[in-house]
């Protein structure tokens, strides 16, 4: 009898519980949504006054370009703080609230294809925060360790108060991949990309292969007619004893030799607001900087 009053008292907890949360998540959700505005002012919103006029310009060009070839929507949103929310729940809830990403139907690429950047400034008061969130429809080619490669890369131009460099790279790092995962060669929307290290190692590798074995072979034939000059003949060529050395030293050294080289990577009007399909997980990447 003790065991079941036990249990009816864990359900009872746990009701309890479920309650509390049912009427906390609303009111959450409610106070996230007075740090933005209803409605955005275009690709980029910025609440924080953070970008001049042509760095905006030049962003707003650039998502509106991508949302013409792609179908995929991007929201950039500064806000002074977030207070305590936790900057996953803000982003997330901006990409819901303004719809970003198309409401199309299921199976077309554009449907979900949002995403939100939130960038909050380093202040006396708090620590500067990004967060990159993908909607349902671009998971797959924005994964949370990508999105945190893209926060990687933004940082320290972020850490400067460079704000426009970190967005102009966050920005263009999405759109090559969204132009990638679809299929679309379009320069302007694609970056510069080194060839993957393996080709190039199995390369190099192949080279010194064929390298040694030269060498291999010119060692065995100066044997061969050292030994038909016989002893202390002059013109018995180079001595076997240092021709290796020599070759792998004119091979490898100072002023030929392989290596080194490398590779290199060396405003738009007319906004609509966005497509109102708004569907997001939670998912991403974000930090402090």
């Amino acid at each position: 009898m003790e065991r079941v009053h036990r249990v009816i008292k864990g359900i009872g907890a746990l009701a309890a519980i479920q309650l509390a949360l049912i009427g906390i998540l609303p009111a959450q959700q409610a106070g996230i949504t007075k740090l933005f505005p209803a409605q955005p002012t275009g690709y980029v919103t910025d609440v924080a006054n953070l970008l001049d006029g042509s760095t905006r310009q030049a962003l707003e060009a650039r998502l509106e370009h991508l949302r013409a070839v792609t179908g995929a929507e991007v929201a950039v949103v500064t806000l002074p703080t977030i207070g305590d929310y936790a900057p996953v729940d803000v982003a997330t809830q901006i990409g819901r609230a303004w719809g970003v990403g198309a409401k199309a139907a299921i199976g077309d690429n554009r449907r979900n294809a949002g995403v939100v950047f939130l960038l909050v400034p380093h202040t006396a008061e708090h620590k500067g925060e990004i967060f990159i969130a993908p909607g349902l429809g671009l998971e797959g080619a924005i994964t949370d360790a990508k999105a945190g490669q893209i926060r990687d890369a933004m940082v320290p131009a972020l850490s400067q108060q460079n704000y426009g460099a970190g967005l102009d790279v966050g920005t263009s790092m999405i759109a090559d991949l969204i132009a990638r995962e679809l299929g679309i060669q379009d320069t302007s929307l694609l970056r510069a990309r080194p060839p993957p290290r393996s080709s190039a190692r199995s390369t190099g590798s192949m080279v010194k292969f064929v390298i040694y074995a030269l060498i291999f072979i010119i060692w065995i034939i100066s044997l061969i007619a050292r030994n038909r000059g016989g002893r202390g003949g002059r013109g018995g060529g180079i001595g076997g004893g240092w021709i290796l050395p020599y070759m792998i030293g004119r091979s490898f050294g100072g002023g030929g030799g392989f290596g080194g080289g490398g590779f290199g990577g060396g405003g738009g009007g007319g906004f609509g607001g966005f497509g109102g399909g708004g569907g997001f997980s939670g998912g991403g990447a974000g930090g402090s900087f």
